[in-house]
């Protein structure tokens, strides 16, 4: 291993991208390395994009900031893709692992940069059979180690074990290390970086289209109340809610506890959702009567 790697994870909240960033210093920690893992999120809640750091080291690491360089990109959310901004930085010969059921091939013409080694591991697909929810921190965890071995295979599977121990029921936790094992063996590596090793040639990936976020910021959240409709959600989304028309009774509970608004009543009944706004929190899901409504992925209607 070289004298230090650095990682950058990128995700959304509740997708365990810092217990990721942590597990994966846990696992240095029984390797003997030294190691850093560095959290950064903004609001918390779940959905938001936020990011995380690792550091890996045979010597101790001076520095104590983000990682603006990596060697190595982690993204747990394939819509985090049209944010623009997930290779900026990426050192020349640097490696890119995307949780997405599409090929690195596909994803790279998605990705507009030319910029490291692309691998791909559909981890949502793999969490979902292993534990049946979206959580795909240990499987991508997995397939960096399969990408690139930065520590034995049983020191993580140790690091993993170890987090989860008498704080989850054991069958989870019997599917997380399946899972892990099987985010390894479905790794997809892109194939013009597998005939030439590696792409030398660093690019920044174009920035983010300022209209996207219409301009948001902290203080005009803070100080304007209830101003939700003013800023559109841009690409804070992973999945949206799909009403099924035929079975919704028209209660409109999901009108009444959606914290944006996003459901529209025309004389008393339910009538469309407001996709430019909504969040993708999942609370309409969650207090529907009748569950006619479901999350679909967001990477589904990107595509369209």
């Amino acid at each position: 291993m070289e004298e230090m790697v650095e990682i950058r994870w990128h995700g959304r909240g509740g997708q365990g991208v810092i217990l990721a960033s942590e597990i994966m210093a846990d696992a240095a920690l029984l390797e003997g390395m030294f190691f850093q893992a560095l959290p950064e999120f903004g609001a918390e809640r779940s959905g938001a994009p936020i990011r995380a750091y690792t550091r890996l080291s045979s010597r101790p690491i001076q520095v104590h900031y983000a990682v603006t360089e990596p060697d190595v990109v982690v993204v747990l959310d394939p819509t985090l893709i049209a944010a623009g901004d997930l290779t900026q930085g990426l050192k020349p010969g640097g490696l890119i692992l995307i949780n997405s059921p599409e090929s690195p091939e596909k994803v790279r013409a998605r990705l507009g940069s030319s910029a490291g080694s692309l691998f791909t591991v559909d981890a949502s697909a793999i969490a979902k059979r292993a534990i049946g929810r979206n959580i795909p921190n240990v499987p991508i965890l997995g397939a960096l180690l399969a990408a690139i071995p930065l520590i034995s295979v049983a020191n993580l599977t140790d690091a993993v074990e170890r987090r989860m121990r008498g704080r989850i029921r054991e069958e989870v936790i019997q599917g997380n290390l399946s899972a892990l094992t099987e985010g390894a063996k479905q790794l997809r590596q892109e194939e013009l970086a597998h005939r030439n090793g590696h792409l030398a040639q660093k690019q920044t990936a174009p920035a983010p289209n300022p209209e996207s976020w219409r301009g948001l910021t902290p203080g005009a959240v803070i100080l304007n109340p209830g101003n939700s409709v003013e800023y559109e959600t841009g690409v804070w989304r992973s999945e949206r809610p799909i009403i099924d028309w035929s079975r919704c009774s028209h209660c409109l509970l999901c009108w009444i506890y959606c914290p944006d608004s996003c459901f529209h009543v025309e004389q008393q009944r339910l009538a469309s959702v407001d996709y430019a706004h909504c969040k993708g929190c999942g609370i309409c899901v969650v207090q529907c009567p009748t569950k006619c409504i479901e999350m679909a992925p967001e990477l589904t209607f990107q595509e369209g």
